[in-house]
Parts: structure tokens; sequence; C-alpha cells
């Protein structure tokens, strides 16, 4: 699922899920994938012009949530990247009952 949204700012935000893709009949060893453990399960991935961010794991039902709630949720997000340049991880606040992600996919 793909979703657009303004934050209250007026940044314009792409966010989509991203989940571990199989090899065939059966998934990668998730920890030879991903750096950290709770991306075997997927990540939201938020992208604007200027930067990316991560959130792990993915909410629930976070495709009908409203633009303030999916702005409150980017907000926290861990940033990842700046005008398509690779970072180092550098996380935000925590958002209540989330974990932070940094690694990146497209849709």
């Amino acid at each position: 699922m793909l979703r657009e949204f303004k934050d209250k700012k007026g940044t314009e935000w792409l966010v989509w899920d991203v989940y571990p893709t199989t090899d065939g009949d059966r998934m990668a060893d998730p920890a030879s994938v991903f750096p950290h453990k709770e991306f075997a399960d997927g990540w939201l991935c938020f992208e604007s012009k200027w930067e990316k961010r991560r959130v792990t794991p993915v909410p629930v039902g976070w495709d009908k949530w409203s633009e303030e709630r999916l702005d409150d949720l980017c907000a926290g997000a861990g940033y990842v990247s700046q005008n398509g340049k690779s970072s180092a991880y550098r996380p935000s606040r925590e958002m209540p009952g989330m974990r932070q992600a940094d690694t990146e996919s497209r849709p």
C-alpha cells in the first residue's frame, strides 16, 4: 500500500509498507538480510524530497489512519538519509508501542 500525505509543516511524504521477500519457496535467513531482527516482520518507509525515515513494526491499520496520525508517526520515526545520501541511523523520539527501523526499500 502506498499513501501520500502532508505533514503539519507542509512537507509532502510518501509512505509505504515493506515486507521481506522470499527466495524461491523459502525466506532468506532474516539475520543475514537485516541488521536488526525487527526488520524481519517488515517496516513503514517514509520518504520526502529531503529525507527518508523508517518505523518498525508496521502498525495495524496504518493505511486508514488520518494524515495527522501519520504525521505523528513520521515525526517519531528513525532518520535514515537526507537528500538521497545514505547516512548512519539516528533515532528520533520513540513513539509509544513502536520500535524504529533504519533500512531502505522502495515500492
